[in-house]
């Protein structure tokens, strides 16, 4: 799951080092379609597996994890930039969590409205 670290030598004397950090990130996202009130879905790196989705949730936030599903999202490469290249956005990885205990799934907030509303053709005023 996280990268090894090679701490210097103990030493007498010396305090012991052991913070231990996680080098990868999970990025709660909205689903696009409906998903069962037991299950998230984040954003993770392309590295990052199954296994290691499910330690990261138990260790470290102490998320009982029933089951993890992953996918690759495959970017287009439609768009072209001003020289008429075309540009690829980065594939990422989507895990789905089926969690074990399913209590009251909190909703992510909804869109805010925007700070400002538009008036007639140009003028655009602020709420």
């Amino acid at each position: 799951m996280a990268k090894r670290i090679l701490y210097p030598l103990y030493q007498l004397g010396n305090p012991q080092l052991r913070i231990f950090r996680p080098t990868f990130n999970l990025t709660l996202v909205r689903p696009g379609k409906e998903q069962p009130p037991d299950t998230v879905q984040f954003r993770i790196p392309m590295e990052m597996t199954k296994f290691d989705v499910r330690n990261y949730l138990e260790k470290i936030y102490s998320v009982p994890v029933a089951a993890v599903r992953t996918r690759i999202q495959y970017c287009s490469n439609k768009k072209r930039n001003h020289l008429n290249q075309r540009v690829k956005r980065p594939d990422y990885k989507v895990a789905y969590v089926q969690l074990q205990v399913c209590k009251e799934k909190k909703t992510l907030p909804k869109k805010s409205p925007p700070f400002y509303s538009v008036v007639g053709k140009n003028k655009i005023v602020p709420n």
